[in-house]
């Protein structure tokens, strides 16, 4: 896994408590985007970002230069979590 790492689908504890074991283990090196609508989670390296902004999303990445992505986005036909995958480029 490359640092900085992006987390990506912030929104329920068991992704929350994914989140905050890699901050915890890689400090400032992790940020996870939730959902807008989810005003109640908050925190450090948790950062209010739509999964389709992407003007946003584009932005978030040239700040940061991402190694790294864990995709946590889950839909109605997919629960499981993507693998880490180096960013393209990275």
């Amino acid at each position: 896994m490359r640092l900085p790492l992006l987390i990506s689908g912030i929104t329920v504890s068991r992704d929350t408590t994914r989140s905050g074991t890699f901050r915890r283990q890689f400090p400032g090196r992790v940020i996870g985007i939730r959902p807008r609508q989810t005003f109640r989670l908050r925190g450090d390296g948790i950062v209010p970002l739509d999964a389709d902004d992407a003007t946003g999303l584009r932005d978030l990445c040239q700040t940061f230069r991402f190694g790294s992505v864990l995709n946590c986005v889950a839909t109605a036909r997919s629960s499981h979590v993507n693998s880490i995958r180096p960013w393209p480029g990275a």
